[in-house]
């Protein structure tokens, strides 16, 4: 067993600050909270020999690491950066699942390394969970040992290749470690070695590296005979040594942290009834090192109004003992610990509740501004909410809200309020709805069905002799479609068509204008064909050149546009702009497959079409200037193709024509869309093409019609 040790990510380091500066204050009341720890184990060749930086230094790490938690219905935060986490989460009792992820993920790579890690947690009331990840590195690594090669071969390289990427040794490189990331039941890499033997001939051979495991290095180890075997064998002997991975050690700090006491979500608001405060307020700060400077700031003269401090903006850290004393003298107490051996520090600044009771009716903010000796910087702001109802009503997350349904949610303010309940209406009607909510702890929900899209209602939280709380609002999910989806609108005299009118936006394109430029567009629009209006879309597979010189072209269309031409390879921009939650995707198809006759190394017998839907989140990538959500290039030595399995995936659906559809015509289609985040996409990705392995230029002259494409929603 190889060495192992972390690259630890202190996201949270709450934990051990508390370990070392404990406070008899901070408990865990209602629900339970969670903190991170997030340990990366990376290989300990971070540089390769052109001096090129892998993708995993500390700060990168720091601000590109994702967090992503769920729950048993799915994605219920996303965290990028330590920037983002907040330093103590407030959970209900249940199970979850943290996942985290580092990195870029790329087919092949000398310098770009990619991490994962999964670890499951269950909260139950009051508890506090401190939930460790190990992010173990996800790449097959590989590395080349020429040996004395240089005897027998001239210009000779190693190249190795998986799937959808390749890698080249020679020996300007011969030191570098290469990345790959194995595609899905993706388990061999395939080797070449070549070069020019002393008598001038070439030289080629070509071997199978099988069953490679993630964090494992796997190295070619060549060795060169002056003399052939008896057997007449190649006078070069590769063999494959395995290892686990070597790793080591570097430490990532976080900027500092901010909670509440009582384990209290420190982005909820305070909320407490006018001259009833029961109990002071404690805002903490957690540092990785000695802060700086704590700046705490009162909104609209607070602090010099109602609490009759001196300033409105004090420098906690700054202070003299002289100005600390008066603080104290009008409620607002404040400490700070610094831990020389463990190099963690922890403020407390505690609003008394007599100051509390000072507040009349209303909201109040306070903005905290935590600066650290490494100057990291952390903003926050404390809301404080003065009301005299015995519930209030709790501003939702748009995540919780669909194009139909929403999730509302709502605070109890007093131990003695029944009745709990919600009532909810169009904004600008005069009728309310109600609905009975449900409670856990001091939280109140309930779900709320049969709305219209597109449409703002209010809510707000009620109880039995309520004194009303506050009206919140939210806007349901327009239920969008795809533009042209009927495919009516085409610009024929263009090379290639384009799927839109003269005049209007682009929404669709297709992967074939290579092959306009030779006079053939596989993808056209078509009578023969049709469910409604005078056209369908289809999409032709076949061969393009000319004199023999040419490549397949698989009939296709997608939403996104063709970007670039490469050689004979293309690059696509894929996705649009979108942000609705469909459920299905349908509409009507007809499917006509051919044997595989192009590219057969890469796959064989009848072909098969594919129509795929995607959700995406906001991640983007970039070329030319240009962003788009993925970037596709089927340049093999660039190869970059969508991944059905991208963490970047909101909700995924996909239909795969193994066989021709029944009937002489076009024939209904349905594909569910699963979603594997509880969030909003940014776009969405919509691909359909007669050859399902047109990426790689294999397939056969099959055909495929679609009309009326349609989003579902519930």
């Amino acid at each position: 067993m190889k060495k192992l040790a972390n690259i630890f990510l202190a996201f949270s380091l709450i934990s051990c600050v508390f370990a070392s500066c404990s406070d008899d204050d901070i408990v865990t009341d209602g629900e339970g909270s969670v903190q991170f720890a997030v340990a990366v184990n990376s290989d300990t060749r971070s540089e390769s020999t052109t001096g090129v930086r892998a993708a995993s230094n500390e700060t990168e790490l720091a601000e590109n690491c994702i967090i992503y938690v769920y729950n048993t219905k799915g994605l219920i935060r996303k965290y990028r950066g330590t920037q983002t986490l907040p330093s103590s989460l407030i959970l209900r009792s249940g199970s979850y699942r943290a996942t985290v992820a580092a990195g870029d993920s790329v087919p092949a790579s000398f310098t770009d390394r990619y991490f994962k890690g999964e670890q499951e947690f269950t909260i139950t009331a009051g508890s506090q969970e401190v939930v460790s990840i190990e992010a173990k590195i996800a790449n097959t690594a590989v590395a080349v040992d020429f040996g004395n090669i240089a005897e027998g071969l001239s210009d000779y390289q190693i190249k190795v290749n998986n799937a959808a990427g390749e890698l080249v040794w020679t020996s300007d490189n011969a030191s570098d470690r290469g990345y790959f990331m194995m595609g899905e039941n993706e388990t061999d890499l395939t080797w070449t070695l070549s070069g020019t033997q002393i008598n001038g001939e070439s030289y080629e051979k070509t071997g199978t590296i099988s069953a490679v495991k993630p964090a494992y290095l796997y190295t070619l180890k060549v060795n060169y005979s002056p003399t052939e075997s008896t057997t007449g064998g190649v006078m070069f002997e590769i063999k494959i040594a395995e290892e686990e991975i070597v790793t080591t050690e570097v430490i990532i700090t976080a900027a500092p942290k901010f909670m509440l006491n009582g384990g209290r979500n420190a982005d909820e608001p305070v909320v407490g009834v006018p001259a009833e405060f029961s109990s002071s307020v404690s805002v903490y700060c957690s540092s990785a090192c000695a802060l700086q400077s704590l700046v705490v700031q009162g909104e609209n003269s607070l602090f010099t109004g109602t609490f009759g401090l001196a300033d409105d903006q004090f420098d906690a850290i700054a202070m003299s003992a002289d100005y600390q004393a008066a603080l104290l003298a009008k409620g607002v107490e404040y400490s700070y610990t610094y831990d020389e051996t463990e190099d963690n520090a922890l403020a407390k600044i505690t609003w008394s509740k007599e100051l509390l009771n000072l507040l009349p009716q209303g909201t109040y903010n306070i903005n905290f501004t935590a600066t650290d000796v490494k100057s990291k910087v952390r903003n926050y702001q404390l809301v404080i909410t003065v009301t005299s109802a015995s519930v209030s009503t709790t501003v939702i997350d748009v995540d919780d809200v669909y194009t139909s349904r929403a999730t509302i949610y709502g605070s109890v303010l007093k131990d003695d309020a029944t009745g709990m309940a919600f009532r909810y209406r169009v904004k600008g009607d005069t009728e309310w709805t109600s609905v009975t909510a449900t409670v856990s702890g001091t939280t109140m929900s309930a779900e709320i069905t049969g709305l219209t899209a597109a449409t703002t209602y209010e809510f707000q939280a009620i109880s039995d002799g309520f004194t009303e709380a506050a009206v919140e609002e939210f806007t349901t999910e327009t239920a969008a479609q795809l533009p042209n989806s009927s495919f009516e609108d085409w610009q024929t005299s263009s090379s290639p068509y384009l799927v839109y009118a003269s005049g209007g936006e682009m929404f669709w394109d297709t992967g074939n204008h290579g092959s306009s430029t030779l006079s053939k567009n596989v993808t056209v629009p078509s009578t023969t064909y049709v469910n409604s209006g005078t056209y369908s879309i289809d999409l032709q597979s076949q061969f393009v050149g000319f004199l023999g010189i040419g490549k397949f072209a698989a009939g296709n269309v997608f939403a996104g546009k063709y970007l670039a031409t490469d050689g004979t390879d293309g690059v696509l921009g894929f996705g649009r702009p979108f942000a609705s939650r469909p459920t299905k995707l349908t509409g009507y198809v007809r499917y006509v497959p051919a044997t595989i006759s192009y590219n057969t190394d890469v796959a064989s017998g009848t072909d098969k079409g594919q129509i795929y839907i995607a959700l995406w989140d906001e991640s983007t990538e970039s070329y030319n200037g240009e962003s788009w959500p993925k970037i596709i290039k089927t340049k093999t030595s660039e190869q970059s193709l969508f991944d059905s399995t991208s963490e970047h995936i909101i909700g995924y659906g996909q239909i795969v024509f193994s066989e021709a559809t029944s009937g002489d015509g076009l024939v209904p289609f349905e594909i569910t869309i699963e979603y594997r985040q509880q969030k909003r996409p940014s776009a969405i990705i919509v691909t359909c093409t007669s050859s399902y392995y047109g990426d790689y230029f294999c397939g056969g002259t099959s055909e495929m019609w679609l009309d009326d494409l349609t989003l579902v929603y519930e």
